[in-house]
């Protein structure tokens, strides 16, 4: 997760209305929503869903439709935008701690550990789907980079990020080579290093359906073992989108967003271009094409992800700047500002819903409910949030992070 921005440096100039809404509380409490509609869609039911008994052209029509907005405007995009913005929050830390004349190695350190064992007990105990300890284990290589010059860190960015891709491709081709050339994109194995084994997905659904809590946590440890080992080749991926964030944490792009409005309009009309052409080409590309087709997967799938992140923050922060939006966005800032807790909460959601001590219907659901499922879950946020911030200062597990970072009580109530 991320740090909790100063309010001085990413706020509008000082009006009335705008004062208490911090851009990055939006784009943060915008973020929680998208990961929560990406997160619950892997609970619900996908396969072969237009073969059962009973189903109306209607609700294929439906259910085609969700699976396509989270596939085309959610997947990759959320988590990319989470990842930008936890290397913001640590150019923003580090300003405000260098300007008291201290170190930031310390106490970021502290807030990091801290993060890992939030992390370690959401994953082992909760949802096995958590992020956590792989920010906070990532997070420590940001110390290596705090005094790199902003180009610099814009080229360490974009050579972290490709060495992945470079990685995939040459896989790729490799697959093609032995591929016989009249073949088709659909023989080419398409998800190379992916978790996608539907013996695996059966074994989810049938434990987590129905078995018992030692079962299910027993279940759960495996899918974690197996995540972060997955994650680990994720790494420098993630590590360059931590470096995008403090590269523009030392660029200020945030500080004043007036003056930087001719920078956020060309950054989502080109975003929406890149976006759009991602997006449809990979659709294009998941037919039947001649098997060389597949290298460009992972080039449209890349464009798609920053396409669309950059339209997300230019539109956040046109609106923001709109009287008529405003009153629309502060619930989702508070939502941003108590961002770590609204994401365990999420957690909770799932296993009482998902599993079996709870509701019981993990894979149960089709992905359209799961669309509407997802927006009754914010909507509770929204309020139970509002509600929160009225009376505290930081969301209860924001609070707890706090002082156990600086070892001392934290004031909590307003």
């Amino acid at each position: 997760m991320v740090d909790k921005p100063s309010r001085a440096a990413v706020s509008l100039a000082p009006t009335p209305t705008t004062e208490r809404i911090p851009i990055l509380d939006v784009v943060r409490g915008f973020a929680i929503f998208g990961i929560l509609l990406v997160n619950l869609n892997t609970f619900t039911y996908h396969r072969s869903y237009e073969h059962a008994t009973g189903w109306t052209l209607l609700s294929k029509f439906l259910n085609r439709g969700a699976e396509q907005l989270i596939a085309q405007f959610g997947s990759g995009k959320f988590i990319t935008l989470f990842s930008f913005l936890f290397g913001l929050g640590f150019a923003l830390q580090l300003v405000r701690v260098e300007a008291r004349g201290l170190s930031i190695v310390r106490i970021y350190c502290r807030r990091l550990i801290v993060l890992l064992a939030i992390g370690l007990i959401h994953a082992f105990l909760i949802w096995e789907g958590d992020i956590l300890v792989y920010y906070a284990s990532t997070g420590f290589l940001l110390l290596f980079f705090r005094d790199f010059k902003p180009r610099t860190l814009l080229a360490c960015a974009a050579l972290f990020y490709l060495l992945p891709l470079v990685k995939w491709e040459v896989t790729l081709y490799q697959h093609v080579r032995k591929t016989p050339s009249s073949q088709v994109g659909q023989s080419l194995p398409s998800q190379i290093g992916q978790e996608n084994d539907i013996e695996q997905d059966e074994i989810n659904r049938r434990v987590f359906r129905h078995g018992s809590f030692r079962e299910i946590e027993s279940r759960r440890i495996h899918n974690v073992l197996v995540f972060y080992s997955e994650a680990l080749q994720e790494a420098p991926r993630r590590l360059a989108l931590f470096l995008l964030g403090l590269y523009a944490g030392k660029r200020q792009v945030f500080r004043d967003i007036r003056s930087n409005a001719v920078f956020f309009w060309r950054l989502g009309s080109v975003g929406l271009v890149v976006g759009l052409i991602g997006n449809i080409g990979l659709y294009i590309l998941y037919n039947p094409l001649p098997i060389w087709t597949s290298l460009l997967k992972p080039v449209t799938a890349v464009m798609g992800i920053f396409g669309w992140a950059a339209v997300y923050v230019s539109a956040l922060v046109h609106l923001i700047e709109k009287e008529a939006w405003r009153q629309w966005l502060l619930p989702i800032a508070e939502v941003g500002r108590a961002a770590l807790s609204n994401y365990l909460l999420q957690s909770l959601f799932f296993v009482t819903i998902f599993y079996s001590y709870g509701l019981g219907l993990f894979g149960k659901i089709e992905p359209a409910v799961g669309v509407c499922l997802t927006m009754l879950i914010y909507v509770f946020e929204l309020f139970v949030t509002k509600w929160w911030l009225k009376r505290f200062r930081f969301g209860p597990v924001e609070w707890m992070w706090r002082t156990l970072t600086y070892g001392t009580h934290q004031p909590v109530r307003l």
